[in-house]
């Protein structure tokens, strides 16, 4: 009930409240959820491994004797070198956890103050992404936010700041580096091009997938090859492009940047729905990093229909029985998520 309370919390507000409280709310909201998810005790799939990295972290230039060339060519030192940090400083897990969230968060607050409804955008993503994410997989979820700053600046068509922040992103999660490939569409368009690049897109994310397979525990810390609940989560993303392709996408500027992001997005969400028949894990992993965009997407839609509070008040509720669904049936769910802990009191 905890985690549903919060959920339908987010949705009455971003349902009731007015425009002009909407920021000061979200920034609230900001703030608790930093604490709530960065002060977590012993809660999310992958705690005692993060754990164990945290406690053993060590300095990466010290530990090894390859130069420049070998630190770069080690994965994920972002994630490594601020537990390194953090540890150098004595300080406790809960602040690397605070820091990793805020990040994401913010990055996440980024993209969703470019629409009319930046609450909604984060109630909606609270389900899928902001639990799953920042609670268990903290190296993506990190890289996630990052890559929304980059898809930001692929918005404003500003080429340096989004190739930062996709090699920024691949610091801490090695798969980021594949969004690289939008960069071609910040100055170009067209739909046959774009699907070149996303067949090329995919053919380096099964490579990956070859590569992750062979070394799963420093993926996820034990040895585990399939996603749970995939399905599930897979018809949830495929309501974005349905809705965008059905109605949306012919409300836009055909020349708008915004059309471009929208039509990669919405085909890659489909392409990695389909390639998680083959792969669940790798395709339940590359569609978080679109989540954003998907949600962005079901909210710029509102302009397709008459009844506005009605189809936000549908989205949630969608949203919202894939959430009672899993956190009531979910053996996962329940040896991951509960009881919640914080370490404020316990």
């Amino acid at each position: 009930m905890f985690y549903l309370g919060n959920f339908f919390l987010m949705s009455f507000f971003s349902v009731f409240a007015s425009r002009e409280n909407e920021k000061t709310i979200l920034y609230i909201l900001i703030f608790y959820l930093t604490m709530m998810i960065g002060l977590r005790n012993e809660v999310g799939c992958d705690w005692p491994a993060y754990l164990e990295m945290f406690e053993k972290s060590s300095d990466l230039f010290g530990d090894l004797d390859l130069g420049i060339y070998g630190f770069l060519l080690q994965r994920e030192v972002g994630f490594y070198e601020i537990n390194n940090l953090f540890r150098s400083l004595d300080l406790e897990i809960w602040a690397v956890n605070i820091l990793f969230t805020l990040i994401f968060l913010v990055g996440l607050t980024k993209i969703a103050l470019t629409q009319s409804r930046p609450l909604l955008v984060i109630s909606l993503c609270f389900p899928v992404l902001i639990l799953n994410m920042t609670m268990s997989g903290i190296r993506q979820s990190v890289a996630i936010g990052l890559i929304c700053f980059a898809y930001y600046y692929f918005l404003r068509k500003e080429v340096r700041w989004f190739v930062f922040y996709v090699i920024l992103a691949a610091l801490f999660h090695t798969s980021a580096i594949i969004f690289l490939a939008m960069g071609f569409y910040i100055k170009r368009r067209g739909i046959l091009p774009t699907l070149v690049i996303l067949v090329v897109v995919l053919a380096m994310i099964f490579l990956i997938d070859i590569y992750t397979l062979q070394h799963t525990k420093g993926y996820v810390g034990d040895e585990k090859s399939e996603a749970f609940g995939f399905i599930s989560r897979g018809a949830v993303y495929l309501i974005s492009p349905a809705i965008y392709f059905l109605f949306l996408r012919r409300r836009l500027d055909r020349n708008s940047q915004e059309m471009v992001l929208f039509d990669i997005v919405s085909i890659l969400t489909i392409l990695f729905f389909v390639g998680g028949f083959v792969s669940s894990v790798i395709g339940d992993r590359f569609q978080y990093y679109l989540i954003p965009v998907q949600v962005i997407i079901l909210v710029r839609s509102l302009v397709c229909f008459q009844q506005k509070q009605l189809t936000v008040f549908l989205y949630s509720a969608v949203y919202g029985a894939y959430f009672l669904i899993w956190t009531s049936l979910s053996s996962n769910f329940r040896d991951c998520y509960l009881p919640y802990n914080n370490f404020m009191w316990s």
